[in-house]
C-alpha cells in the first residue's frame, strides 16, 4: 500500500499560520508605534531644555548689564529697568534693560543691542516680551525690542513670561520682599530679579492631551490648560542685579 504524499496545507493549517503571522505583525507595528513616539517625545524634551536654557541665559546676561555704565561717575543711567505687568499674551510681562555698551578695543567687538545695532550714543535699550510670530505658524515667542523701532523674535515657543523683583528696603543689600513691577516704588532699591518663561515643543509630542496649569511665580496666576499634546516645562532663576544706579 502506498503512503499518502501531502501536496499543500489544509485550511485549518493555512488559517493558523495566518493568525500567527497577524499577531506578529501586531508586535512588529506596536513596537515601532512606540519606538517612534519615544523618540519623538524625547527630540521635544531635547528641544525645549535647549531652548530653556538659551532663554534664561540670555535674560540672566541682560539683566547683569543693567545700569552698566563705562564710568561709574558718570551720571546715573534713567529707568536701567522698566518692568510693566500683564502687558503681554497670556498675562505675560515685559522687562526694559538700559546700559552703556562697551566699544570695541582691539580684538574685541562693541556690545551690541538684541538686534544687533551698536547704539550711536552708546546706551544699549532692549525690551524682552511676547509676541505672535507670523512667521513661526503664529505661535508666541519671546520678541526684543531695541528702542528705535527694530523689533526681532530671538525665541519660539514661549507661551508666558513672567518677573518678579527683589527690593532691598533696609539698604543691606539683600532682597527683602520679591514684588510685581507695579508693586515696587523705586526701581533703584531693586538687588535682584526672580525669572519665569513657560516654553513649549513646536508638535504636538505627548500621548495625552494636556490638561494641567503652570505656576511660574505667582500662585494665584496659573498659564492653561493648554488641552494639546505639546510637552511643556518651566524655566526659573533668580539674578543678582551687579551695577548701582545710585548717584553715590
Amino acid at each position: 500500500m502506498k503512503g499518502f504524499k501531502q501536496t499543500g496545507l489544509s485550511l485549518v493549517e493555512l488559517m493558523l499560520a495566518m493568525a500567527v503571522g497577524l499577531l506578529l505583525m501586531t508586535f512588529v507595528v506596536q513596537a515601532f508605534v512606540a519606538n517612534k513616539a519615544t523618540n519623538r517625545f524625547n527630540e521635544g524634551l531635547s528641544e525645549i531644555q535647549e531652548s530653556g536654557r538659551y532663554g534664561i541665559n540670555l535674560l540672566r546676561n541682560e539683566i547683569r548689564m543693567s545700569a552698566y555704565r563705562l564710568d561709574p561717575t558718570n551720571p546715573p543711567l534713567v529707568n536701567p529697568l522698566l518692568g510693566v505687568d500683564n502687558n503681554g499674551p497670556n498675562n505675560s510681562d515685559s522687562l526694559t534693560i538700559r546700559y552703556q555698551g562697551r566699544p570695541a578695543i582691539g580684538a574685541v567687538a562693541a556690545d551690541v543691542d538684541c538686534t544687533g545695532g551698536v547704539p550711536a550714543l552708546g546706551i544699549i535699550v532692549n525690551t524682552f516680551n511676547l509676541q505672535s510670530d507670523a512667521n513661526n505658524n503664529n505661535r508666541l515667542a519671546l520678541f526684543c525690542n531695541d528702542g528705535g523701532g527694530n523689533n526681532v523674535a530671538i525665541l519660539p515657543g514661549v507661551e508666558d513670561l513672567q518677573f518678579e523683583y527683589g527690593v532691598d528696603l533696609t539698604n543691606d543689600g539683600a532682597a527683602n520682599a520679591y514684588l510685581t513691577a507695579g508693586e515696587v516704588v523705586n526701581m533703584n532699591q531693586v538687588v535682584s530679579i526672580r525669572v519665569a518663561m513657560l516654553l513649549a515643543t513646536e508638535d504636538n509630542v505627548g500621548s495625552s492631551t494636556e490638561g494641567r496649569n503652570y505656576r511660574l511665580l505667582d500662585p494665584n496666576q496659573l498659564a492653561g490648560p493648554f488641552n494639546d499634546q505639546r510637552l511643556r516645562r518651566v524655566f526659573s532663576l533668580t539674578v543678582v542685579i551687579r551695577n548701582s544706579n545710585d548717584d553715590n
